[in-house]
């Protein structure tokens, strides 16, 4: 039983078509996971992310953000009002988690481009790697459902699980597992495309 999607893994398993990929937040090497992978017919159509990538892919993602460095630079110096903000968002562009989220929106990108899915369902907990994903699969695809899966309820200074983004960003339906959280989030999201079911 998965601890985050439960009993639906298992279910989804028994229709044809179901891709799974899971991130390696684990101690284990992710080689040793794509091992027990290989060596089980079970666990076919299974893929993991892991804590890094190709060399070309971690060049050209370390070039990205030099380049968004240098970009929120300027923009700091034309703009004396948001200038604090340019500063700190610049500042944390080369943390751990930042650099992470963009390593697992790059891997989810490219296995959309190999996949082709109808359908892209994730947790959604606030991260901002959620958010990517589901940007990069609307890039690829306009018209790819992009599912996000509320496996708990709604701490309270979980703000950014309720904010309204930019079209792309924002899944285009959101499946909790009870009724306050649903009830929460449908009224959140009453005024937008976003459809919330439990």
């Amino acid at each position: 039983k998965d601890f985050y999607f439960g009993e639906i893994i298992k279910s989804c398993k028994k229709q044809s078509g179901i891709f799974l990929v899971q991130i390696n937040w684990s101690k284990n090497k992710s080689y040793e996971i794509l091992n027990f992978i290989s060596n089980n017919k079970s666990e076919n159509n299974r893929l993991i992310i892991g804590k890094s990538m190709d060399f070309k892919y971690e060049i050209k993602l370390y070039f990205n953000k030099l380049k968004t460095f240098f970009y929120l630079i300027n923009k700091s110096k034309k703009n004396t009002k948001l200038k604090k903000n340019y500063l700190f968002h610049s500042k944390n562009i080369f943390s751990s988690s930042s650099v992470q989220a963009n390593r697992i929106a790059i891997s989810i990108e490219n296995i959309i481009k190999q996949v082709n899915p109808k359908r892209v369902m994730i947790t959604l907990e606030g991260h901002s790697w959620e958010r990517l994903s589901f940007y990069v699969a609307k890039k690829f695809n306009s018209e790819i459902q992009c599912i996000g899966y509320l496996h708990a309820g709604i701490f309270k200074h979980q703000h950014s699980l309720m904010r309204l983004f930019k079209y792309h960003y924002n899944p285009d339906l959101i499946l909790t597992c009870g009724k306050s959280s649903y009830m929460d989030l449908k009224e959140n999201f009453k005024n937008s495309k976003i459809s919330v079911e439990n």
